[in-house]
C-alpha cells in the first residue's frame, strides 16, 4: 500500500519549503535576474508535481501512465533545479566574496533538493512495485 500522505508530506518538507527558503533577500540581491523567474518557475513545477501525486493517490491504484507522468514531472524539476544552478554559478562573476559565497550556499541547497528528490522518487517507484 503506497502511503500517499508521507509521499505528499516529503514531497513539502524536503522539496517544497527548502525551495522556498533558498531565495533569502541576500540571494536575490546577489543573482538578481535569476532571483526574478526561477522562484515563480520552480514552485510551478513543484505545484505540478504536487498536483500529479494528487491524482495519482486519486486513483487508488498504482495506475502506469499517472505513474509515468508523476516520473516526467519528477524529471521536469530536476531539469529546472540544474538550470537554475547553472545560472547562479554565472552570476558569480564580478561579485564580492561574501555574495559569491551566498550564490555557493544556494547552489549547494539546490543540490541538496535535487537529492531528495531522487530519494522521493526511489521512495515513490519503490512503494508503486510493492504494490503491483
Amino acid at each position: 500500500m503506497i502511503d500517499f500522505d508521507e509521499l505528499r508530506d516529503q514531497l513539502r518538507t524536503r522539496i517544497g519549503n527548502p525551495l522556498i527558503e533558498i531565495w533569502t533577500p541576500a540571494l536575490k540581491q546577489a543573482a538578481k535576474t535569476p532571483a526574478e523567474t526561477a522562484p515563480g518557475e520552480l514552485a510551478r513545477l513543484s505545484s505540478a508535481l504536487q498536483e500529479d501525486l494528487s491524482s495519482y493517490a486519486s486513483g487508488g491504484t498504482a495506475d502506469a501512465a499517472a505513474l509515468r507522468q508523476l516520473c516526467a514531472r519528477v524529471e521536469e524539476l530536476d531539469v529546472g533545479l540544474g538550470e537554475v544552478r547553472e545560472q547562479l554559478r554565472g552570476q558569480k562573476n564580478f561579485k564580492n566574496d561574501s555574495e559569491k559565497a551566498t550564490l555557493d550556499e544556494a547552489k549547494a541547497g539546490l543540490s541538496e533538493v535535487q537529492v531528495a528528490l531522487a530519494r522521493w522518487l526511489a521512495s515513490l517507484e519503490r512503494a508503486a512495485d510493492l504494490t503491483r
